[in-house]
């Protein structure tokens, strides 16, 4: 029987949706004709995490900015997502390596989850699903050797790619003071599990499991990366955090941990850890231009931690060197990118839908020159915002994946100031009418076209 191949083409037109006001009517208005594959300036991507099939969304970005759902969008990744599964928080969820594209199928808890690869031609925006078992008759996907994958890294080195998948397992925690995922469970399928990756086929092998995080009381992975030189290891974990509560219990929060690694030749070793009363939802990890540092951001902070929404920690003994609020302090920031220019830090915060701009200093801490220092996104109801993704052409993008089901768009000025563009936030027109549990995008990724 002939593998099942998944082909999105660019050919025609679809019409762009545009916010008019500050509130959540979305009025379809006719945008100029949509170009042919060759009017893109690039393309992004997210995946909506569906329960019943995960999909990967796939939208062309125009030179103003603005964003068109691709018309055979969404694409099928061949497994399920986990939606349904409630709030969960991760970074990384998608990753690019080289024109290859690895997506995490979170999966039904308590069956492992997978990683989808696809092959994407950046000039045409064609993605095709590359089959993991050729001894088979169906494509296959990679089993994630874990249940729940969330974040995925990768390794370059000569002629050996590591990947690095996190699998999140369970994540317990208090919604407004009521225990939700409960009870806590102890599992050596929360760990990381390292594969092999071969840039010529596009097929990825287990290899080992590098590190287990049986006990549950700290949680599951969120977001795990590579420094530059690719020597050490990060992994943020989710805690037990009270979320959305007016005042975070102390009694019921359990603390995250932020994990440190040596790493070579898909080993990890030489673990420390750095643990802080008080701070829970540790989400997204980037290392600093330096490559000794990494900015952590953490969402859930008791009144006497706010300042540590954005914290500094060393890699070397896994101490906090700085913490900056966000907000005010309550907007749940949860993900962190550094700008391409390696100039600034964007963070995105769950709860009040805004942006946050640091600046990187001389040392790799952080401050801001702006005041305020955050951006609203408009047209949003609260609990919204997830990844970030910054375009070679100076647009930054911010997911609306809970509530929204929408892509914010900024351009980004010299001095880190973000102005929304006119056509943001685009409402996906295949996740219109989803529900939360329906849809909760996961990842966000981008590619420029090549240059003729």
């Amino acid at each position: 029987m002939m593998k099942k191949i998944i082909y999105l083409m660019m050919i025609v037109g679809l019409v762009f949706t545009v916010s008019c006001s500050d509130d959540d009517d979305f009025n379809p208005t006719p945008f100029p004709p949509t170009p042919e594959p060759e009017g893109y300036v690039g393309f992004l991507f997210t995946s909506n995490s569906a329960t019943e099939g995960n999909e990967v969304i796939a939208m062309g970005r125009l030179a103003n900015g603005a964003l068109q759902e691709l018309p055979d969008s969404p694409i099928p990744t061949g497994d399920k997502g986990a939606a349904g599964y409630g709030i969960f928080d991760s970074q990384n969820g998608i990753k690019m390596i080289g024109e290859y594209m690895l997506v995490v199928n979170t999966g039904d808890n308590p069956i492992n989850g997978s990683v989808s690869v696809f092959k994407l031609n950046s000039n045409t925006g064609e993605l095709i699903r590359i089959d993991q078992d050729p001894t088979t008759e169906e494509v296959d996907n990679i089993d994630s050797r874990g249940i729940h994958p969330v974040s995925i890294a990768y390794a370059d080195r000569g002629n050996d790619i590591w990947v690095a998948v996190a699998n999140q397992h369970s994540s317990p925690l208090y919604l407004q003071g009521q225990a939700t995922n409960f009870p806590i469970q102890n599992s050596d399928l929360r760990n990381i599990a390292m594969f092999k990756f071969d840039i010529n086929t596009g097929i990825l092998s287990f290899e080992n499991i590098a590190a287990t995080y049986n006990s549950g009381e700290w949680g599951g992975p969120t977001c795990i990366s590579f420094n530059e030189a690719e020597t050490k290891f990060v992994v943020s974990t989710w805690g037990v955090p009270d979320v959305l509560s007016d005042t975070v219990d102390p009694n019921l929060l359990q603390p995250a941990r932020v994990y440190f690694y040596d790493y070579a030749n898909g080993v990890l070793s030489n673990e420390i850890y750095n643990e802080t009363a008080g701070v829970a939802g540790a989400v997204g990890t980037v290392w600093s231009p330096n490559d000794q540092y990494v900015y952590v951001t953490s969402l859930n902070l008791t009144s006497d931690q706010i300042d540590k929404g954005l914290r500094v920690l060393d890699s070397a003994d896994a101490l906090e060197i700085a913490s900056y609020q966000t907000g005010d302090g309550k907007d749940l920031v949860c993900w962190v990118i550094c700008s391409n220019d390696y100039s600034k830090v964007f963070t995105s915060s769950f709860k009040t839908n805004i942006v946050s701009v640091f600046n990187i200093a001389g040392d790799n801490t952080l401050y801001s020159s702006l005041d305020p220092n955050y951006f609203f996104r408009r047209g949003e109801e609260a609990l919204d915002n997830k990844d970030l993704f910054e375009s070679e052409d100076g647009f930054l993008y911010v997911s609306g994946a809970y509530t929204g089901h929408n892509i914010g768009a900024f351009y980004v000025n010299a001095d880190g100031s973000l102005v929304e563009i006119s056509n943001s936030p685009y409402k996906i027109p295949s996740s219109i009418g989803a529900s939360p549990t329906d849809q909760a995008f996961v990842g966000l990724v981008g590619v420029q076209r090549p240059l003729k």
